[in-house]
Parts: C-alpha cells; structure tokens; sequence
C-alpha cells in the first residue's frame, strides 16, 4: 500500500482506505464503504461524529449513555451558541473566546471532531481579536454545529 491517514486516525477513513486498496473484500458487514472516488469524496463523507471514538470514549456501544449524553450536548450547545454570536457582534473577545472554548468542550464530549477543531480555531482567533478569521470561522463553526445537530436529530429518531 502506497498510503497515508493522517492522525488521529478515524475508523471511516481507515475503512475508506483498506477499501480503496482491498476493493469489496475488505467490506465488513457494512462497517466500511465503498471505495472513495478520490480524497475530496473521502473527507466529504465523514459524519459529523466520530462513532469509534464516542463509543471507546463510553466504553463501547450503549444506546441510552448515547442518547443522553447526545441530548445533554444539544441542551448545552444551542446556549453557547447563542452566546458566541453575541459575543462576535459585539466584538468582545473575551466573551467569544470564553463561549468558543465551553462549545469546543461540548463537543469533543460526544467526538465531534470536526466541530471541535472549528471551534479551538475561533477560540483562538478571539484570543487574538483577529475579527475577520473569527467571522469566517463562526460561520464554519456554525455549518458544522448543524451537521451534529442533524446527523443527532435523525440518530434520537431511529431510537
């Protein structure tokens, strides 16, 4: 294999990688997906949280420590959220800083990885009033706040 998976490495893009490589064999009940077509559609088909680490994070699959710690995080969330955009408006950086970092914290609390990234990326451009970067990243922040919130949404209802 003439590859990379850069760290931390997450199950679906290792599985989208022994795909590519081993084709169908390497499928396994579902668990892996098909071959990416390329690395832009491997990166767009992640989901908003990564399952393998929530669940090694919980001590493997519970579907009530799941749905309560999921509808603990969207309780807690919608507030923060609230506040970071008050807080960019008004251009209080300690305030955006502040509510940034308890999102970040809400949401590595269920592996949302992605989202979490986004938001220690505000957090420090509110450390540095930099208030163009924290504009752009608040609305990133946001598109994937709603990915979490809609990939939770649709897991709560299959429950």
């Amino acid at each position: 294999m003439d590859d990379y998976l850069a760290k931390p490495v997450r199950l679906k893009e290792l599985g989208d990688t022994l795909a590519r490589w081993l084709g169908d064999t390497a499928s396994r009940g579902g668990e892996l997906s098909k071959p990416a077509r390329g690395k832009g559609e491997a990166a767009r088909s992640l989901v908003p949280i990564d399952q393998a680490l929530f669940e090694e994070m919980i001590g493997g699959p519970d579907p009530e420590m799941t749905q309560a710690l999921h509808e603990t995080y969207l309780e807690s969330y919608a507030p923060l959220a609230v506040e970071m955009a008050a807080a960019l408006a008004a251009r209080d950086a300690p305030e955006l800083r502040k509510a940034a970092h308890a999102a970040a914290g809400a949401a590595s609390s269920i592996a949302a990885i992605r989202l979490t990234d986004v938001l220690r990326r505000l957090e420090g451009h509110a450390s540095n009033a930099d208030w163009p970067l924290a504009e752009e990243t608040h609305a990133e922040a946001s598109r994937r706040a709603d990915e979490v919130a809609a990939y939770i949404e649709a897991a709560l209802h299959d429950i």
